[in-house]
């Protein structure tokens, strides 16, 4: 009897109101290569667009959702709309994120208010509640975790992905700003956790990755195909 293939994640990042009419070709390239529907991480911000733009995205976010796919809150802005009340550590991460880890280093009020910026936002979609949190880049402060799990989802960290009762390993496979002298260093790392046979790794695509990474993430489905098999994040 063959024993069953350990877990990996799919999911495609930095979904918003500002690309996801020029993204969806990206989502079904990726969907016939994987062969089943994955997780898109969505900006919830939509200040400043006109209502046609609003209805267009939420009828779209109601379409992928109807089609199998889950859809993940991911930060508020994916952007820094201020820099105060963050630790230095914080300022850091921005200067090393182009600005994006927009929950770096925030104190505890500055962090609960954003996420609640987040959610207030992610309710005028209309897709139901959020059952994961994934902060843009990773990036997180000491206040974070507790003010997501408080909420009930599941936290996304870097290396983690947590709920109230358990936390699971999970690496993830990213090309989103590295130099091209790192790609054969992420090849390398991305063949360890899939062959790994603990934890569940994650294969996470930017729309930065294309076109440029187009024939390293076609050949990372693959392998992850071979290796392992997809699953949900509804399924931790």
């Amino acid at each position: 009897m063959h024993k069953a293939k350990q877990a990996c994640l799919l999911s495609f990042h930095d979904v918003g109101i500002h690309n996801f009419d020029i993204v969806d070709s990206l989502i079904d390239e990726i969907l016939f290569l994987a062969g089943t529907p994955f997780a898109l991480l969505v900006i919830p911000n939509t200040k400043g667009e006109t209502a046609e733009r609003i209805s267009a995205f939420k009828m779209q976010l109601i379409a992928w959702q109807q089609d199998g796919f889950e859809l993940l809150l991911h930060g508020c802005y994916h952007g820094v709309r201020s820099d105060s009340n963050r630790s230095y550590p914080g300022r850091l991460a921005l200067r090393l994120t182009n600005n994006e880890a927009e929950f770096s280093g925030l104190n505890e009020a500055s962090s609960a208010a954003l996420l609640e910026e987040a959610l207030s936002f992610w309710e005028t979609l209309e897709i139901g509640p959020p059952t994961v949190f994934v902060p843009p880049t990773w990036h997180s402060n000491p206040f974070l975790v507790s003010q997501v799990l408080d909420r009930s989802m599941l936290y996304e960290g870097r290396f983690w992905i947590q709920n109230k009762n358990k936390k699971y390993f999970s690496g993830v496979i990213s090309f989103a700003g590295l130099p091209k002298i790192a790609i054969p260093a992420t090849f390398a790392y991305a063949k360890s956790l899939l062959n790994t046979p603990v934890g569940i790794p994650r294969l996470a695509l930017h729309p930065s990755d294309f076109p440029d990474h187009r024939k390293d993430i076609n050949y990372l489905i693959r392998l992850a195909l071979n290796k392992r098999r997809w699953i949900q994040y509804a399924s931790l």
